[in-house]
């Protein structure tokens, strides 16, 4: 039906949909690659998921690919991906959603700059409002990291990619995605365990991560040089992260509890939703609001 070129070692080219035009290559996932698309009718701004050359053969890729597209038709959220339009069964398989202009929570974290209290709060709970969406629906994230966080201008922020999510009954002992991951340090220490585990009690335990590195600038546990996958998870399991006030002097009592929580080692202490999750971060929110659209 369509035609997609790839040449590796010429100037790249891509032949859009019919009705879009090509604006630009925008990234790459682990089996994916992005462009930035505009609607000639419409004017308005897209943005095409398709697989890269290398993974058109593989089973396991078209199934993410296929998994994000059944979650994402479920679901309608202002922080979650709007899919318009998909093409599954074609050679070259995509998805097509809506734009969001923004920059990832990975390149504001990058300077390893703590955010102040009130953005990292704000974004903290904008996040949990799109599990609370995917939780509503059945699902849990299964992917939450920084780089699956935009940021806009105006601090709203649209939780990303959706391949592998998974549903809240399947507590499987170990998914596929946690076989592939290869930034083990959002992984709950129970994830690689051989005990069936709780999808969504692994994405809280992701968000304290980001809550942590969003207040501090630096991951509670993470690799250093030829540390390895196995080495952080050993850390998750059995060590304690510096405390967050170590980091983050200004830290209140309230947040120190909840990111301790958030952290805790044995899934049962965490909290056990995200309309919990949101409303301790609500509470919060109102004693940091005045330092949310300063600068850190």
């Amino acid at each position: 039906m369509l035609s997609y070129l790839f040449s590796r070692n010429t100037k790249e080219t891509f032949t859009p949909p019919p009705g879009f035009d090509l604006i630009e290559s925008v990234g790459r996932g682990t089996f994916t690659e992005l462009w930035k698309l505009r609607g000639r009718d419409s004017q308005k701004d897209y943005v095409l998921k398709q697989l890269r050359t290398e993974w058109l053969n593989d089973y396991s890729a078209r199934q993410f690919l296929e998994n994000e597209a059944q979650v994402a038709v479920q679901i309608d959220s202002p922080h979650l991906p709007k899919l318009v339009h998909s093409e599954l069964k074609e050679k070259h398989p995509y998805l097509i959603f809506e734009w969001f202009p923004g920059v990832s929570l990975e390149e504001r974290l990058s300077t390893s700059k703590p955010l102040n209290a009130g953005e990292a709060v704000w974004i903290t709970r904008q996040i949990v409002d799109a599990l609370g969406e995917l939780e509503a629906a059945g699902f849990a994230h299964g992917d939450l990291k920084p780089e699956n966080i935009l940021i806009d201008e105006f601090k709203q922020i649209r939780l990303i990619d959706l391949a592998f999510a998974r549903k809240l009954s399947d507590h499987d002992v170990i998914n596929a995605h946690t076989t592939l991951m290869d930034e083990p340090e959002y992984l709950a220490p129970e994830a690689l365990t051989r005990s069936r585990t709780n999808p969504l009690l692994q994405d809280i335990y992701a968000i304290g991560v980001l809550f942590y590195r969003m207040l501090t600038g630096r991951l509670p546990f993470y690799a250093q040089g030829e540390t390895s996958f196995e080495d952080v998870l050993q850390q998750q399991r059995e060590s304690l992260p510096p405390t967050l006030r170590r980091f983050c002097p200004l830290a209140t009592v309230e947040m120190v509890d909840l990111s301790n929580r958030l952290l805790a080692k044995q899934p049962l202490r965490r909290p056990q939703s995200t309309g919990e999750l949101a409303r301790e971060l609500i509470d919060i929110e109102l004693s940091t609001m005045s330092t949310r659209f300063s600068v850190a």
